[in-house]
């Protein structure tokens, strides 16, 4: 079974069930560095090997489960940027007007043989990374770019940073000394508060109808409905200073 997690700007992950609990106590957020990014805390390091020691990811997305997780080493890594080819293992060469496959193990490269088309190559070093390194290794999929580039993070423009102390609900803490449940939003790296209430529910509930009202697209926290929850929720009103963010969020 697979669970979401939020990093800090909001955008949600997927871990496997077996990992939420111990990967829920911490606040994980993206750094950038040239063309990599990379999903880590200040305390334990990276995700992918806070999961799994000396892992990274197979293709750099919102998937940190163990079947997208590799141990790392040359064969782990993407293809290189500017080559003649869309995938790993595989360039032109000119001299013999053919795509040459080819493979690094144990920092020898070995030759896979030259190939009229382009897709052969690509096929015949996924092959050689099944055959000496046990499937251990990054494999090309075809028809796309399997070379290093942006990676595939995809984050709705408004969301909320939050660590899940409170349980499953985004934008919803507890404080133990008031005994509430305040619900906020996190927008443009400002934290606006919306309101507490006693029922974590209804305080979810309220984040969902602020957020939604600044952004239609936004991820909403799933709350079983009751009709006591429906009541509140219909007759609740969103603060003025919570629409006004809508009015700056349209202008930008």
């Amino acid at each position: 079974m697979v669970k979401s997690i939020f990093l800090q700007d909001g955008e949600e992950i997927f871990v496997d069930d077996e990992d939420y609990e111990r990967v829920n106590q911490y606040t994980w957020t993206k750094s950038y560095y040239r063309d990599l990014t990379k999903v880590s805390n200040k305390k334990v390091g990276s995700l992918s090997n806070f999961i799994i020691n000396d892992h990274v990811q197979k293709y750099k997305n919102n998937d940190f489960t163990k079947r997208n997780l590799i141990k790392k080493s040359v064969l782990s890594k993407r293809g290189c940027r500017n080559t003649s080819s869309i995938y790993k293992g595989v360039s032109w060469c000119k001299t013999k007007n053919k795509w040459r496959a080819y493979i690094t193990i144990q920092k020898k490269r070995k030759h896979l043989g030259y190939f009229n088309y382009e897709t052969q190559a690509a096929i015949a070093y996924n092959k050689a990374v099944l055959k000496f390194a046990n499937g251990e290794g990054y494999m090309n999929v075809l028809g796309k770019n399997n070379n290093v580039i942006e990676d595939e993070y995809k984050s709705p423009k408004f969301q909320n940073i939050t660590r899940r102390t409170s349980g499953k609900f985004k934008g919803v803490r507890y404080h133990k000394r008031d005994k509430l449940y305040y619900s906020t939003l996190y927008i443009n790296n400002k934290l606006f508060y919306i309101g507490a209430n006693k029922n974590k529910d209804k305080a979810a509930l309220m984040y969902n109808k602020s957020i939604q009202y600044i952004d239609s697209d936004a991820i909403l926290n799933d709350v079983p409905m009751t009709d006591e929850l429906k009541e509140f929720i219909d007759n609740w009103e969103i603060p003025e200073r919570i629409k006004a963010l809508k009015e700056g969020a349209d202008n930008e």
